[in-house]
Parts: C-alpha cells; structure tokens; sequence
C-alpha cells in the first residue's frame, strides 16, 4: 500500500520534481518502514505527545514517527515535498500528521510547545549554530533532540565514488561545494544557498552544549539503542570513510533553564 502511494503521489506531482528527486524519494521509500520504526524505538521516540520532524523531506521518518507517537508536525522548506507528503499521509489515512512549510532557522512554532525532535539528513544544510538554538527555544525542558551530521570523510567518499548520481545531481558537485559552504559559514555564519556544511561529531557536541543541551547518546548512524528491549538498529550510512568521521547521530535533552 505504502509504495503504491508513493507511485501515485509522485505521478500525481510529477511537474513538481526532477529526476533526482524522484529517484531520492523511490530510494528512501524503497527501505521498509520497519527500518525506520526499529530506529526510533532504539532510541525512545516513542508514546510522545508532540514531535516534530524538522526536515522531513519526503516523510519516511513522519510516517514512522506518527505510527508510534500521539501528534507529528512535519516541516520542509521545499513546497512540493510538503504537497507530496500531505497527499501521501491522506492516502495511508494518517490523520496524526500535519504537515507545513519552514525554513530553518525559523520554525515560526511556540516556546516549549514539543516533546522531541528529529532532524535527520537535514541541520548541516542550515546555519546549523542558530537551528540548535531554535530547537531549544520550542523543546519543553527535557525535551529530546535526535539528529544526524556527516563529517570530512563523508564528503571524501562523495567524491571519490559520485555515487546516486542522476542527470540533474553530481555528488561530486555537492561535496565540492560543501567545503566552499563550509568555509563560508565559518567566516559569516550564513547558511548554503546550496549543498552542505561539514560539521564533524565533535563540532556538532559542542554546538549543541552551548545551545544549551545535554548529549545522551553519541555514535556512528544507527548505532545508538538506549531501550535494550527495542530491536536493534541499523545504519544507513558508515561511521567511517578513509579513516575519517563518515556519518553519525547524536541524541540529546534541553537542560532546564
């Protein structure tokens, strides 16, 4: 039913995305949900009343976060990944999804208003100091962050092998870019007009400690399982490429003021 849904919602809006974006959604979707489920439930996003999904992309982690929690928000600059999931949530009748269009660093949501957060795939596109900051601003005190990052030797491994390359997207390209962005950011603390940040595991801890957080859990992609009774995760991408930081995940609470 799931993948169906997708087929549809991507026929439907086919005017909206190019080739990249088609073949980025079919691959996301094109791991079972269970994968997602498993995560989530490793690290206890689990029975909450409000979550965001900050970045949702095509929503494979909203459909998973709103299977297991009570309301989910899901929020992604690009409009038409925002009419694709809201099409795609109506059809699978999941009415605990809401979806809406942000930019980070702005969610334009209250003050302490939600639970927890996830951010995958999505911080190191952003002015990523100010995104943790807003985070803290609408997580209730306790409130748990879970977000991904990717260090130097991701960035490494996207050039060297331009792997998922499409007509309308070089890996190449991006990772080229991501060290001009990088080098950007650092003097201006601008965000990417495109591509990404390289922001290492211990940047990411250190920003998120002066934002005012407290790090639970730190590790390679999909290694973080702090519910022992919860299926073991597993990753998506390598926490290491040549010998260098790859992709890791950091789970995280706002400390009280």
């Amino acid at each position: 039913m799931l993948a169906h849904a997708v087929e549809t919602a991507l026929g439907d809006l086919a005017d909206l995305f190019d080739s990249n974006d088609q073949a980025f959604a079919r691959r996301v979707f094109a791991t079972p949900l269970a994968i997602y489920l498993d995560r989530l439930k490793a690290i206890g996003f689990t029975g909450l009343e409000a979550v965001l999904d900050s970045g949702c992309g095509f929503g494979q982690w909203s459909l998973a976060l709103a299977r297991l929690n009570r309301q989910i928000l899901a929020q992604d600059m690009a409009p038409g990944r925002v009419r694709f999931l809201q099409r795609l949530a109506a059809a699978l009748g999941q009415e605990n999804l809401r979806v809406a269009q942000a930019t980070l660093p702005r969610t334009e949501l209250p003050d302490a208003a939600y639970d927890a957060i996830v951010c995958y795939q999505t911080i190191f596109c952003t002015p990523f100091e100010a995104s943790l900051r807003e985070y803290h601003r609408i997580l209730r005190p306790g409130g748990r962050l879970y977000l991904n990052g990717n260090g130097l030797g991701y960035y490494i491994y996207r050039w060297k092998s331009n792997a998922n390359a499409t007509e309308t997207f070089s890996p190449q390209r991006s990772a080229a870019l991501s060290f001009l962005n990088t080098l950007v950011y650092r003097e201006t603390k601008q965000a990417p007009r495109e591509g990404q940040l390289i922001i290492d595991p211990e940047e990411m801890a250190e920003a998120l400690r002066a934002a005012g957080f407290a790090i639970v859990a730190q590790g390679g992609d999909g290694t973080i399982r702090i519910d022992a009774a919860a299926p073991a995760p597993k990753p998506f991408f390598r926490s290491e490429y040549y010998g260098l930081p790859g992709c890791y995940e950091i789970l995280a609470t706002r400390v009280p003021s």
